[in-house]
């Protein structure tokens, strides 16, 4: 069953699943939504895609995002509906969050720098945070993406396109998106 996020007021709901140590910024009415990020609803599948600024862009203006074959079997965990939150590489930002608007389909085309990346879904925006908001070491020791990490190899977790995150996570970063 899918649990509405927001409240009417645009407040950010408290989860009913208890978050691992949650931030203060998450709890309820502290954080007032963005209208754009009201329809997240509970209940789907979320994943972090790993980008360059340059392909991030691409991804953005084109809602669209792509992958090669050796992350094929990624990509096709996603969903129609499932949302997806871009991590931007050098810059080490979370940017836009999207939610998946086409089944995966196989395009040639290239419009990306650096491969082809002809598995592919459509994306919708969600929330975009209007500016991008770095991974600090506050965010990263409360993900439960980077828990079996130490401090040094942390970014060896996002080698790959696509990463399934847990939903804890997601609406951590959600958070960490709209704190003002």
């Amino acid at each position: 069953m899918n649990e509405v996020l927001f409240d009417e007021k645009g407040n950010l709901l408290r989860p009913k699943k208890p978050l691992h140590e949650s931030p203060g910024w998450f709890e309820n009415g502290k954080q007032i939504a963005p209208s754009e990020a009201k329809n997240i609803v509970r209940g789907h599948r979320y994943f972090l895609c790993v980008a360059s600024i340059r392909n991030y862009n691409i991804c953005v203006t084109d809602n669209l995002f792509g992958v090669e074959p050796n992350n094929k079997k990624q990509i096709e965990k996603t969903s129609l509906g499932d949302y997806i939150v871009f991590y931007i590489m050098k810059e080490k930002e979370f940017g836009m969050v999207c939610r998946i608007a086409s089944e995966i389909f196989e395009d040639d085309t290239k419009i990306w720098e650096g491969g082809t990346y002809k598995h592919r879904v459509k994306l919708e925006r969600v929330f975009d945070p209007h500016e991008h908001k770095k991974l600090d070491e506050f965010i990263r020791k409360n993900l439960n993406l980077f828990k079996k990490t130490n401090d040094k190899n942390w970014g060896c977790v996002l080698q790959k396109s696509i990463i399934e995150i847990d939903e804890d996570d997601f609406f951590k970063i959600l958070g960490y998106l709209e704190k003002r």
